[in-house]
């Protein structure tokens, strides 16, 4: 059903997730290279909101971000998914990734994010 969802929707469900007031003082960006669309996607945390621009790849960059990762839509659902299922067998692994989750690999771990789990209310 994820793959469905185009990568604009797959970030928007990422920025809508943001704990604004705890992520207010981080400040990331990351930038996504999808080769099978031949697009870059910027990704900025900054003052609590997630924004994201899009461009052709290799376009011209003004900044430099503080993670580039390049990889496929499938490997970025798996990336979203944890790090143990980004790559399948035999499929090269996602450049910028190294085994690592991108956040744990910028040294944060996701205290910024909403606590979505569903959890049983006891009776």
């Amino acid at each position: 059903m994820a793959m469905a969802l185009s990568v604009v929707q797959l970030i928007g469900s990422i920025a809508a997730r943001i704990d604004g007031p705890r992520a207010w003082n981080e400040d990331l960006v990351i930038d996504l290279r999808l080769t099978d669309e031949a697009r870059r996607y910027r990704l900025t945390l900054h003052n609590g909101a997630l924004t994201q621009r899009s461009a052709l790849d290799g376009s011209q960059v003004r900044t430099p971000a503080q993670l580039t990762l390049t990889l496929t839509k499938p490997q970025l659902l798996g990336v979203l998914a944890g790090a143990e299922s980004a790559v399948r067998p035999g499929d090269p692994a996602p450049e910028g990734l190294r085994d690592r989750h991108p956040l744990t690999a910028l040294g944060v771990h996701g205290t910024w994010l909403e606590d979505t789990r569903c959890r049983r209310l006891s009776r």
